[in-house]
């Protein structure tokens, strides 16, 4: 996630082979001042229709993190 992209978490299950509540865990786990407070956003994506889909997520390195 650190190059920045948008990914659901079906996508980040699918790259890692890990549950997508473990990654769901995680991101919350960077968050933390304890894993450098890093920024992790989330917005909608769209679907086919143009209707509200799937929650995607985007890591933003904390760049004063140890």
């Amino acid at each position: 996630m650190a190059d920045g992209k948008y990914r659901t978490l079906k996508e980040l299950e699918k790259l890692t082979g890990d549950p997508q509540s473990s990654i769901s865990a995680q991101m919350r786990h960077l968050r933390k001042p304890e894993f450098g407070s890093h920024t992790v956003d989330k917005r909608r994506r769209l679907g086919r229709s143009g209707a509200a889909g799937a929650w995607e997520y985007a890591l933003s390195i904390n760049p004063d993190a140890a």
